[in-house]
């Protein structure tokens, strides 16, 4: 009875959530897009558990981390679910409080890596 697992309730429950928009960068006068972010978050879930459901390629055994962000958008606030790429930013930056929320935030993708970089204003 997979679906009243809790492990399976949080990756579904990402999964459900609309990936953020990440432009792919090719030349050097594009830019990414900036988002308004309020907070950042994540849930850990068993890499069994991803593997099964399609999510990443992660090893039989340990745990993923499976990240979220939340946008402001007018007077709206709405989640979404981060690429897989972003997922040790994500934990970093909430573990070392690298960045004060909320945080104008670029994000872009650039020769296959995944950016987030603060813009100060």
């Amino acid at each position: 009875m997979t679906e009243l697992n809790p492990e399976y309730e949080k990756a579904n429950s990402w999964l459900k959530l609309q990936e953020i928009a990440i432009p792919r960068i090719t030349h050097s006068s594009e830019k990414g897009i900036i988002y308004y972010v309020l907070r950042l978050g994540f849930d850990s879930v068993a890499n069994s558990v991803c593997t099964e459901l399609g999510i990443g390629d992660s090893p039989a055994e340990g745990r993923a981390i499976l990240p979220t962000v939340s946008i402001q958008f007018g007077e709206g606030i709405y989640d979404y679910r981060l690429p897989l790429h972003y997922s040790g930013w994500v934990y970093q930056t909430l573990d070392m409080s690298l960045v004060e929320f909320p945080a104008n935030i670029e994000f872009y993708e650039k020769n296959g890596n995944f950016h987030a970089d603060t813009i100060v204003v």
